[in-house]
């Protein structure tokens, strides 16, 4: 009878152990599956964050790009208008010095050809300086329009006595009293391209408020007047 009885013990022992065997694999699976979905959600979630930070980024990419672009379009036309207000004022001391209007030393003249020369007290020592100043500032285009008397012509204004800068004594009306804001001529920006730009402005013209306009190219590697309207003239 005891030995029946341990023989009975035996088998549901081992029949126990086979059980719990056969169950451990369906368990693991469970958490295997568990832990695929979790996974997958957290790449899922990852990938959704990842998109959203790089269409931000993009975004702002764009915005900045944008941003550049405009600031770089107002600085050059803040450039050029300052640019032409320079350009204005040399305009203006090219227009005095061809009317005559340039101090000179009335004591120390020389007679040319019938005309009253005096010595010019300026920024010139001769004739190639005051060529270099125009041509600075303007094209030929309008120094043979408008200014080929100063130091063209039979009878220049300007020539050199004794290797100095000596001017036709005379006095006429000339130059251009801008109207001005901050002491510097007000300016508007009319159009622009890559190597030229028009602008307008305006002058006291003896009592009369007389619009300009001016077409400023790009010659030989700097802006120069080329052209200047105004009272239907054009020069």
């Amino acid at each position: 009878m005891k030995k029946i009885l341990a023989m009975i013990g035996a088998v549901c022992l081992i029949l126990t152990a086979c059980s719990s065997v056969k169950n451990e694999p369906a368990e693991t699976t469970g958490e295997a599956e568990t832990s695929s979905v979790a996974e997958a959600e957290t790449t899922a979630s990852e990938g959704e964050h990842t998109e959203a930070e790089t269409s931000e980024t993009e975004a702002e990419e764009t915005a900045d790009v944008s941003s550049d672009d405009g600031e770089q379009e107002i600085g050059e036309e803040e450039d050029r208008i300052y640019t032409a207000k320079e350009l204005l004022g040399a305009l203006n001391y090219i227009d005095q010095i061809g009317g005559g209007n340039i101090t000179k030393d009335e004591e120390k003249t020389a007679d040319v050809d019938g005309r009253q020369f005096a010595k010019v007290l300026s920024e010139f020592a001769n004739t190639s300086d005051l060529d270099g100043y125009m041509h600075m500032n303007l094209t030929d285009n309008l120094i043979n329009s408008r200014y080929s008397g100063i130091l063209g012509g039979d009878e220049p204004y300007y020539t050199n006595i004794d290797g100095e800068l000596y001017g036709y004594v005379t006095a006429k009306g000339c130059g251009f009293n801008w109207i001005e804001e901050d002491y510097y001529p007000v300016v508007e920006l009319k159009d622009s391209a890559d190597d030229n730009y028009t602008i307008t402005t305006k002058f006291d013209d003896y009592g009369a408020e007389t619009e300009m306009e001016v077409k400023i190219v790009r010659d030989n590697g700097y802006w120069k007047i080329d052209s200047i309207s105004y009272g239907g003239n054009t020069y």
